[in-house]
């Protein structure tokens, strides 16, 4: 389900792991092989004839021209009608973005990484800008909440009328930046906010590896729900 294809743009993205790029990479990448090697297994099972003589085209993805302040309508409607976002929480934590992607420019809602990358979202479009990381919000650090991506953290606010929580919150931003984390070990507790679907699953399963000491407030929460939101 995180698994996405460009047929117009001839580009794939995978959400859950943060990757995407042409045919080439994606052989690459499934089949753990090398740009020569990878080419050889497309002309042979695929009958393409190889016209690259160095290396594969990379994918420079989408590039941010602004970063403003949220006030497209389109976008607060987005927010606040269908997903049901506290305008005034939202405004506190994402921007309009205006960023531009194989020579077209667009817009959308931005949540900033700790790197410097942004998650993108639009009623029509998810993406994200290199590089890909985790949000860390401030609070007391003696516990850890851990949301899966940003729309259920904003949910958990606007829920809990309340525009920060009391302790320290890491939103992934994708279940594969869990690897990425920090030393988990130094926590009393930490509240798992991620999905409930086999990826929310693993991913509450690696992060018990790094800290056994989780309470897991998916199955509490919203046991029937896919997410937060």
């Amino acid at each position: 389900p995180s698994f996405k294809v460009d047929e117009s743009r001839n580009l794939w993205y995978d959400f859950g792991s943060g990757q995407g790029g042409s045919i080439i990479d994606l052989v690459m990448v499934y089949h753990n092989l090398p740009f020569s090697t990878a080419m050889t297994h497309l002309e042979k099972h695929l009958g393409l004839v190889s016209s690259f003589t160095g290396k594969p085209v990379q994918n420079t993805g989408l590039k941010v021209k602004s970063v403003n302040q949220l006030r497209s309508r389109s976008l607060i409607t987005y927010l606040t009608h269908e997903r049901k976002i506290a305008l005034s929480i939202a405004l506190k934590y994402l921007n309009e973005i205006h960023y531009s992607a194989n020579t077209r420019e667009y817009f959308a809602i931005g949540f900033k990484n700790d790197k410097g990358g942004y998650e993108l979202r639009h009623p029509t479009f998810k993406g994200s800008t290199s590089p890909k990381y985790y949000t860390t919000i401030s609070g007391d650090k003696d516990r850890l909440n851990i949301f899966e991506g940003f729309v259920d953290y904003l949910s958990a606010l606007t829920h809990l009328k309340t525009s920060r929580l009391k302790y320290q919150t890491i939103i992934l931003n994708s279940v594969a930046n869990i690897s990425k984390l920090p030393d988990l070990s130094r926590f009393q507790i930490i509240n798992l906010f991620l999905d409930n679907d086999l990826a929310g699953q693993k991913g509450t399963e690696e992060i018990q590896q790094m800290n056994p000491n989780i309470r897991n407030y998916a199955l509490e929460l919203y046991p029937d729900n896919k997410d937060y939101n």
